[in-house]
């Protein structure tokens, strides 16, 4: 591997992980909107 190949590993890594985040907050905002729906407490 090169410097410039791990650098481009790190930032697709990066990349990889906010978008898992971002993807959980949806998920936490649509069960969210679930449990408002079914009058759940969550």
């Amino acid at each position: 591997m090169t410097e410039g190949t791990t650098s481009t590993a790190a930032a697709e890594g990066s990349d990889t992980l906010t978008r898992l985040e971002q993807e959980g907050e949806i998920a936490a905002d649509y069960l969210e909107g679930l449990l408002d729906i079914a009058d759940l407490d969550g």
